[in-house]
């Protein structure tokens, strides 16, 4: 089995992972940690010019290709793997499915929170306090990405992340024990 956690950076997505792994006993890989040492480390404010966004997604594409083969090692052997990134769009999501292939069982378990201001900077706060790694490092960045996101068009569950990453956590476990 592949559970994917997708959605906007600070989410949740990571803290869920970490969870459902330590409930499950089933390996997880965080975009933002392990593959993220395969790459360059992220520029401060990576989108503020057109040049440091080119040098992000170029990034972005290298940590894509070590989670993707992450994956299809996983299902090769046959081992069950959760994943966290952001799959925000279509050609992340067909990445994705093409590394984990057919005739394995799958589910892609959507993160959102209630995005308000105030909300998005009580998590960017939390992130950078807490020394976190990965994406959402901003208010303005998070608003500036939110406009592009697109819903998956394969079946997905969403989690509401903002009751709180235990109820989350049970939210995930009952649609995984349905898969």
């Amino acid at each position: 089995m592949i559970i994917a956690l997708g959605g906007m950076p600070l989410a949740g997505k990571t803290t869920l992972g970490r969870l459902l792994s330590t409930e499950t006993g089933i390996h997880y890989v965080d975009i933002d940690d392990g593959p993220a040492r395969c790459a360059l480390p992220m520029l401060e404010n990576p989108y503020s010019t057109s040049k440091k966004e080119a040098v992000e997604n170029e990034r972005m594409n290298i940590l894509y290709d070590v989670l993707h083969a992450t994956i299809e090692a996983h299902v090769r052997v046959g081992r069950p793997l959760i994943v966290s990134a952001t799959y925000r769009t279509k050609d992340r999501r067909d990445q994705l499915l093409d590394a984990i292939g057919h005739g394995v069982d799958f589910e892609f378990l959507l993160c959102r929170m209630d995005d308000t201001r105030d909300e998005v900077t009580r998590r960017v706060d939390l992130r950078i306090a807490s020394n976190e790694i990965g994406g959402g490092r901003s208010v303005e960045q998070y608003f500036k990405l939110r406009p592009l996101w697109t819903d998956p068009d394969f079946p997905y569950r969403t989690i509401d992340t903002t009751k709180g990453p235990h109820i989350a956590l049970q939210e995930a476990q009952q649609y995984i024990k349905k898969a």
